[in-house]
This record gives structure tokens, C-alpha cells and sequence, in this order.
């Protein structure tokens, strides 16, 4: 779906007095008035069927979408990541969500722009910011117009910003990353959005540039370096500058292409939303967002008031796990369980609490098969039976699963790290080629990218390279005194002579961790301040890790381990 879609033109209070709309593919929360959530719902439902038909396929997110329409800015301020955010999307384990400030009719705009990232998370690796960004807003335009569909019309925002700031030249508008002053700061974000769109809308209709995009987007996912280069045939610096006469001459005329019919687009409601649904809502909103504490303040109201509740067991359980408090967590998570009708999520948790507190390998399987079963789309599931499956020799069901995982989730490295040596144990070379290359292209972190190529040599590319350290090395006279302390799954161990590169998982990214004199780490929770750790792949095991940032441009990690403990 990824390359069709990209030819398709060429401390928080309940939510008193909302009101839910549902469409037949998307859900909407608001305290606005039922008409713009209409409006909202209408917008999204012409942009999915715009891709359903693209990719041939109705099935476009494998999770739910809920829309969160926030009128009030005291209600949108505490989930947005900074000052100038009006809205963002948000994945989660079994639905996605679309978060919107209300700021008149370009809602409808942005709620598009933010839909179409939820689709790209799940159909393409990771891209760089600015094809990513211009997509979004060269895609947020889409309009009926009626048997066809608008596409390309000129945002005139961005066409005044480029015609009143300097532009950012090739280097500096690929090294554009969300920490970045040019994704943050408002006035550098809207020169950066705008440059990012007009680039994106030339590369689709103009001459010259028109239909060759899918082959980029191709070229990306295999981690290529010269994407850009092989598939327009001309460096970006060469672009920019054919853009700058694109955008003097004003060609941003959006085209036409037939609409297929909508079919049903019947949009119900509005119904209020209880005090009780509210809160409830927005408890799975923050814990899918890592607002934990918010959430668990949540989850103990709802709890006080509906104690017969197995969704918010099992958000507690989840919250209880985190914490390594393994009899909370067996105690809530049981009583989700004894209660009734527990979702897959309840399966999922339970089977990690068996896990980390030493449980039955046989019981966290048939835990895990239940989650699957019930959500056959929860891709974290896929990815954990994979791996236990593994372990317990039936190579050909866990590939299988691993397979699933990374499908839901292309943009995950490790999924697709994990898939290439899976393959590559059972003697499918080109295949775990293929995933090994796809690590590399989705990877988010030079940690990441050394598991990738560390993977590609592994299956048979011997001659590609290290990655490059991307981290500015960090003087040892501005190294904190105490280490920073993370807490993640450990999920490989390198032995490399003498020293050992630990690999850990965090919620949303991999940090390669250098342990160069094991003497002088401190151990915790161990027998006579002693940690055996076998070479390779590993559990994964909980580990809580403190270290010093020091990034190691030898061996590819971000800090030195200097205390541990597995959990």
C-alpha cells in the first residue's frame, strides 16, 4: 500500500458535557458541537476511501481510530507536545487515536494531515521528516468535488512563507528531526512544513518529477543512501532549485481524478457521553500516550466508583507490571480476568506479568495465543509469541507471527531485526535479506542501525558498513555526576573481547549501552553482586540500567553502563 499511496495523484477532569459521533470507520469524542465533529468525521471518512481505493483495499488502519475534538484549550493543553501543536496522532496497542484542537475550518485540514501519518505508520518505514510532513500536508487538501476527487489544491499559508523567508538548503532540511528547532519553534516549523509541501506537491505532478515517487518511497524501505538520487535521477540540491521556479511560476493547481462512489458515510449520533465513559476515554488516551501518572490517577477514580470494571483491572495490572509490583498486578489482572469478558489486552498484560515473575513458559503461551486470538491485529502479541515460539523450537509458526508483528508495524526495526535471524535460522536467505534491509531502513537510533547491519552481515551481506556515530560526543567534563536510569527490556547481548554491548528496548526506541570494565558495574539483585549474561539474542528480560550519555562512535553505543539489575 505504501507506494500506491504515494501515486495516488500522479491532572485532568472528566469530560463533562461531550458528546460521542461514530462514522462507519472512525469514532469521534468532542465538546464541540455536533456539527464540526460532522464535519471532522466527513473529512476523514473521503480521505480513507481516497486510500482504500488507491491500495485496493478497505483495510487501511488494523486498529480502531478514535477522534478526540477538544474545543476547550484547557482540556487539549496537557496531552499537546508543544505551544504550537493543534494536533497529533497517537498509536496504541489496539486502537489509534487523532487528537484535534478546534481552531476553525482548518481543523478539518489537520485532522486530514494527521490521518495520513496514522497511514503511513503502518504501510511504510520510517521517511525523513520532510517527506513525511509534505506528504501529510500535500494530502490534507483532498476534497470532493462531485463524481471526482481534488488533489494538490495550494495551501496559501505556506506559498506566503516562501515567498517571505530564505529557504533551508538540502542539508539542512534533511537533518530535520522532532528535536529539531525546524519541527518545534513556530516560525522555523512553518517554514519547514511549507518548504516540505511545495517539494512533495513538485515531485507528484510536476513534469519531470511526476510518477517516480513510488520508486523512492521503494528505494527508502530498502535503506538506500541515494534514494533521492537513483530515483529522480538529480541530487536534492538540484530539486530545490528546479523548486524554487516551480513555486515562482505558481503552478500548484490541484487535478482531478474520478471518485469512486462512498458507499454508506451515515454518520450517527450525537449521544452525551457519561462522566463515567469520559473519564475512562481519556485514562486509555494518556496510558497509550506513557502519561502514566495521569492515567493511574484515572484509573483509581474509576476504580473507587465502578470496582466491577475489567477494562480498568487491567490498566491498573499494566500500571502495577511497569512498576515491578507483581502482586498488585497479578491481583488486578486476575480480577479482569474473574470478572468476565477480558480483552486481548488482559490476555497480553498477564502473559508479561507470568513472564517477568518466573510463570510457567507453557501459561504465558496460551496467554499470549488468547491475546492473538482475540485481537489478531495486536501486533506486540505477534511479536512476543514469535519469540517464544522460538524458543520452544516451532520456527515455522513463530516466523509466522513475526511476520504479523512486523506487517502492523513496519516502522518497528527490532520487529523486522528479529524476522531477518528468525528467516535466516530457517535457511530462507533472500527472505531475512529482505528483513534485514527493512531493519535498516525503519531504524531510529544509531543502536538500531548497528542491529540492522550487524543483521545484514549475519545473512549474508558481508561488506555493509558500520553505521556512522550521529551523536555529537559528549565532553567527560559534562557528564552528569549520577547516571540517567532507564528501565527496558534487555534484548541482545554483543561480547565483544572483553567488553559487552547491551542492547535494551524502551517503549519507543533501542539504546545500545557499552559495558567496557564489567568489574566496576554495580550490580543489584543478584547473588554475590554477580550477572551471567550468555552472548546474543536474549528473553528479552526486564532490566533497569543506569549509565553514564557518553557516545561510543567504536562500537555504536550511546553511554556506558555503570549499574544494573534484571528484574
Amino acid at each position: 500500500m505504501s507506494r500506491l499511496l504515494f501515486a495516488l495523484a500522479a491532572g485532568v477532569p472528566a469530560l463533562a458535557g461531550w458528546i460521542r459521533l461514530e462514522s462507519p470507520h472512525f469514532e469521534l469524542y468532542t465538546d464541540a458541537d455536533a456539527r464540526r465533529g460532522h464535519s471532522i468525521l466527513e473529512r476523514l471518512e473521503l480521505v480513507r476511501h481516497a486510500f482504500a481505493g488507491a491500495a485496493g483495499s478497505p483495510v487501511l488502519s488494523p486498529v480502531p481510530v478514535r477522534v478526540f475534538l477538544l474545543a476547550s484549550p484547557g482540556a487539549f493543553r496537557p496531552l499537546r507536545a508543544s505551544e504550537s501543536t493543534v494536533g497529533f496522532f497517537q498509536s496504541g496497542p489496539e486502537r489509534n487515536y487523532i487528537v484535534l484542537h478546534w481552531a476553525g475550518e482548518q481543523t478539518e485540514r489537520v485532522a486530514a494531515h494527521e490521518y495520513v501519518h496514522l497511514l503511513l505508520n503502518h504501510t511504510t518505514v520510517a521517511l525523513p521528516r520532510w517527506l513525511e510532513e509534505g506528504t501529510a500536508e500535500f494530502y490534507s487538501t483532498l476534497r470532493a468535488e462531485g463524481d471526482n476527487l481534488a488533489v494538490g489544491a495550494p495551501i496559501f499559508a505556506h506559498l506566503q512563507t516562501l515567498r517571505g523567508t530564505p529557504w533551508l538548503d538540502a542539508s539542512t532540511l534533511t537533518a530535520v528531526t522532532r528535536d529539531s528547532p525546524f519541527y518545534k519553534q513556530p516560525d522555523k516549523a512553518a517554514l519547514f512544513y511549507a518548504q516540505s509541501w511545495a517539494l512533495v506537491h513538485m515531485l507528484h505532478l510536476s513534469e519531470g518529477y511526476r510518477g517516480t515517487m513510488p520508486r523512492f518511497v521503494e528505494l527508502l524501505e530498502g535503506g538506500v543512501p541515494a534514494a533521492f538520487l537513483e530515483a529522480f535521477g538529480k541530487p536534492l540540491e538540484t530539486a530545490l532549485q528546479d523548486l524554487e521556479r516551480y513555486v515562482a511560476a505558481g503552478r500548484f493547481i490541484s487535478i482531478r481524478v474520478p471518485l469512486e462512489p462512498l458507499g454508506n458515510r451515515q454518520i450517527t449520533g450525537p449521544r452525551p457521553v457519561p462522566d463515567e465513559e469520559s473519564l475512562l476515554i481519556r485514562a486509555e488516551l494518556l496510558l497509550d500516550m506513557g502519561k502514566e501518572v495521569e492515567a493511574a490517577q484515572l484509573y483509581r477514580r474509576l476504580a473507587a466508583g465502578n470496582p466491577g470494571s475489567p477494562p480498568v483491572h487491567t490498566a491498573l495490572g499494566a500500571l502495577a507490571l511497569r512498576r515491578g509490583d507483581y502482586a498488585a498486578a497479578r491481583r488486578h489482572l486476575g480480577r479482569a480476568i474473574e470478572l468476565g469478558e477480558p480483552g486481548a489486552r488482559t490476555h497480553f498484560e498477564y502473559a508479561m506479568l507470568l513472564r517477568d515473575s518466573g510463570g510457567a513458559p507453557a501459561e504465558v503461551l496460551a496467554s499470549l495465543r488468547k491475546a492473538v486470538e482475540l485481537n489478531p491485529q495486536f501486533a506486540e502479541a505477534h511479536f512476543m509469541l514469535g519469540g517464544l515460539l522460538l524458543k520452544t523450537g516451532r520456527r515455522t509458526e513463530a516466523i509466522a507471527h513475526l511476520q504479523k508483528a512486523a506487517s502492523l508495524l513496519p516502522r518497528q526495526s527490532s520487529l523486522w531485526h528479529a524476522l531477518a535471524l528468525a528467516l535466516h535460522e530457517a535457511g530462507r536467505t533472500e527472505e531475512a535479506r529482505r528483513a534485514a534491509w527493512r531493519a535498516l531502513g525503519s531504524a531510529a537510533s544509531g543502536a538500531e542501525e548497528e542491529m540492522a547491519r550487524a543483521a545484514l552481515r549475519k545473512v549474508g551481506e558481508p561488506h555493509v558498513s558500520r553505521a556512522p556515530d550521529r551523536s555529537p560526543a559528549i565532553s567527560p567534563s559534562r557528564q552528569p555526576a549520577n547516571g540517567e536510569t532507564i528501565a527496558g527490556e534487555l534484548v541482545q547481548v554483543d561480547c565483544l573481547d572483553r567488553a559487552a554491548r547491551l542492547f535494551v528496548r524502551l517503549q519507543r526506541r533501542t539504546v545500545a549501552l557499552l559495558i567496557e570494565q564489567p568489574s566496576q558495574v554495580r550490580i543489584r539483585n543478584a547473588p554475590a553482586g554477580r550477572l551471567d549474561l550468555r552472548c546474543g539474542p536474549q528473553g528479552p528480560a526486564r532490566a533497569v540500567i543506569e549509565y553514564v550519555a557518553r557516545p561510543d562512535p567504536r562500537y555504536g553505543t550511546d553511554g556506558d553502563v555503570i549499574a544494573m539489575e534484571l528484574q
